[in-house]
């Protein structure tokens, strides 16, 4: 009889429309090349029809709009700051049910807060936890660029500390803990597991004399809209000044009308929203800008141009993460400021030789390193230490 194994996501692992669905399908195919029969359970908050049937996949349960609503109590105890993560009774009793039934070898779940809110504490034994990012980074994120009272100010460092003890108490209770960066898996003990592109091992043509920008990522996540609203308020019209013929292409749906409509403001922005075809979108330029200032985890969407080849300008805070893949000024530019961001992409559009050879670099630099092999065999070790 094969390994079992619940996966409770709270997004679709049968789908690959942004960054965190892929790396859910990633873990999804990695239990499967690995001989699990996989029981899934999606406790998304919307709806989603998207449910193609696909070998090994026992659909579990799948929420059809159900919000997943935590008792007074535990709202209580959150604002104390006692229990920073709470339980809905609901879920829990559904997996219960599944695990009583079930009787699984491993219990995977994507997000420490939706393993929390689905009761899986009581079975860190045998939790595979996919932390992603760490709930306490993500909360000073969100958090810091609004300023408070002095009073605010010290409730939210108790927030702060108690999600981070919560934090070190499920990885060190859990069977094994996932983290996408690196240097955290190694500070925190966990598993390092890196996100890895779904565009790999394809590379996109170099189009000569192209005056295009992109840049691609779900537009209702606030890391992604703040971070292009700021370079096309300090850095788009001073490109289009010394390069007239400069384009800007966003890709990525839910971009709410404010943003639209300031964007559309400027000269040369073409707002695409969501595209079907990836590769499609990518073949449109040469240059990728990434000018994130804020996020908890790792930005799927630089190592996807990097292995795709584009020349990619960078803020310091997007390669967190990759640092053992980015070389400055030879796969990449990185910059410090916007007037150096401005610099760069100036740069890349008048020597085309530069451009072309910093995204063959890229490519040979990132392609190999980020496969589903390595996924694979990572997860491959931590069952072993069972077997063997």
């Amino acid at each position: 009889m094969g390994k079992k194994i619940l996966f409770v996501t709270n997004n679709n692992a049968l789908n690959t429309s942004f960054g965190a669905e892929q790396r859910s399908n990633l873990l999804l195919k990695a239990f499967l090349a690995n001989g699990f029969k996989v029981d899934l359970v999606y406790i998304g908050p919307e709806k989603d029809s998207y449910c193609p049937k696909i070998e090994g996949v026992n659909i579990a349960y799948w929420n059809n709009g159900t919000i997943w609503e935590i008792s007074k109590f535990n709202k209580y105890l959150r604002l104390l700051t006692y229990k920073m993560f709470p339980t809905s009774r609901k879920l829990s009793k559904i997996i219960n049910g599944l695990e009583q039934q079930n009787k699984y070898d491993y219990i995977a779940c994507r997000y420490l807060q939706f393993a929390s809110l689905a009761g899986l504490y009581k079975y860190a034994h045998k939790l595979i936890l996919d932390i992603d990012d760490l709930p306490h980074q993500s909360f000073l994120t969100n958090v810091k660029a609004n300023k408070v009272s002095f009073i605010k100010s010290i409730y939210r460092r108790m927030m702060y500390k108690s999600m981070k003890n919560e934090t070190l108490s499920w990885i060190r209770n859990c069977k094994a803990s996932l983290l996408p960066n690196k240097e955290q898996a190694i500070e925190y003990k966990c598993i390092y597991f890196p996100n890895i592109p779904i565009t790999s091992n394809n590379r996109t043509k170099f189009l000569p004399d192209n005056k295009s920008i992109l840049f691609i990522g779900r537009m209702d996540y606030s890391p992604n809209y703040l971070g292009i609203d700021a370079f096309i308020s300090n850095c788009w019209d001073s490109i289009i000044q010394l390069e007239p013929n400069a384009k800007l292409l966003i890709a990525g749906k839910g971009l709410t009308d404010e943003f639209k409509k300031s964007w559309e403001s400027h000269k040369n922005i073409e707002l695409l929203g969501f595209v079907d075809n990836i590769l499609d979108f990518y073949n449109q330029g040469n240059i990728v800008i990434s000018p994130i200032i804020a996020g908890a985890g790792t930005n799927i969407k630089v190592i996807e141009a990097l292995s795709l080849g584009k020349a990619c300008v960078l803020s310091k805070f997007s390669i967190k993460g990759f640092e053992d893949v980015i070389e400055e000024d030879t796969n990449c530019m990185i910059y410090n400021n916007y007037n150096d961001c401005i610099n760069k992409v100036i740069r890349l559009f008048q020597d085309q030789e530069l451009c072309e050879k910093i995204g063959k670099m890229a490519y040979n630099n990132v392609a190999d390193k980020y496969s589903q092999e390595f996924l694979n065999k990572s997860l491959k070790k931590i069952i072993q230490q069972d077997y063997n």
